[in-house]
Order: structure tokens, then C-alpha cells, then sequence
């Protein structure tokens, strides 16, 4: 899963990079504005400063340099806002797509969309980070990609 990840966040930052000349452009409309800056937020500088965030917050409370209390607001927050990203997109998808007919099958994706936030997200965002060095590396190619399941030979 961590070299799949890494592929793919190395997909996003060449296709970002290639497409740079999109931003801003009249003929590209809310694409090249709104779409771009996301892209820019969310996949090129959101996993590198989401990880600085879970190394330097520890660390300036350890040495004193951060009260108790905004630490845990920096950790309630941090947790908080994933959750409700990773639950509001679940109710969002459900509202527009309605494929779960069972209620028990909600229940289980809304307990995944909540147990993600502590742990996984953190172990993605490092494999992420891990993807945007090998990136900046000039890492290109995908590997070797074995298939598992459904059917595999």
C-alpha cells in the first residue's frame, strides 16, 4: 500500500507541474483558478506541513515552548476537522449516490471514516511525503505492480 501511495502522490505533483500554465487562464474557467489552488493546498502542500505539524507540535510542547492548552487544541482540531471531512464526504456521497441500502452498511463506513483519522491518515501523509521526495529526486516509473485478489494469476 505505502509504494501504491507513494505512486500516486508522484502522479499529482507531475501532473501539477505539467499543467502549471492552467492557472489563472481565462479558457480554463474555475478549472484553472479554484480547481488549481486546491490541487496546490490539498495535494502539493498539505501533506509535508500536515507531517511537520505532528513532528514540531511534540516536540515545541516538549521543550516548553507550547502551552498544554493550544497543544490540545492543535490535536482536537487536527482530529476533528479529519473527522469530519472523511464523515461529511460519506453523507455526501450517500445523499447523491444512495448505494448502501442497508443502514449497518453506514454504520460500518462511518466508523471507518472516523477510526482513519488516528493512525492511517498520518501513516498516508508520511508515504505522501515519502512520494513527494522521490519526486523532487526526479524518481518517474511505476514499479513493478502485482495484482492481488479478484481474481489474480
Amino acid at each position: 500500500m505505502a509504494s501504491q501511495r507513494k505512486r500516486w502522490e508522484r502522479g499529482s505533483l507531475e501532473t501539477f507541474f505539467r499543467h502549471r500554465s492552467m492557472f489563472g487562464k481565462r479558457k480554463y474557467g474555475l478549472a484553472g483558478t479554484i480547481g488549481y489552488i486546491n490541487i496546490l493546498i490539498t495535494d502539493v502542500m498539505g501533506p509535508p506541513l500536515e507531517v511537520l505539524g505532528y513532528i514540531t507540535m511534540p516536540i515545541l510542547y516538549a521543550f516548553g515552548l507550547l502551552n498544554l492548552d493550544f497543544f490540545l487544541a492543535y490535536l482536537a482540531l487536527t482530529f476533528v476537522f479529519g473527522v469530519f471531512l472523511s464523515v461529511g464526504s460519506l453523507i455526501l456521497e450517500e445523499m447523491e449516490l444512495k448505494r448502501y441500502p442497508k443502514a449497518w452498511h453506514l454504520a460500518v463506513l462511518t466508523y471507518a471514516a472516523v477510526l482513519e483519522n488516528f493512525g492511517y491518515r498520518q501513516l498516508n501523509n508520511w508515504w505522501r511525503v515519502v512520494g513527494w521526495w522521490e519526486f523532487m529526486r526526479g524518481k518517474s516509473g511505476w514499479g513493478s505492480m502485482t495484482r492481488s485478489g479478484f481474481g489474480a494469476k
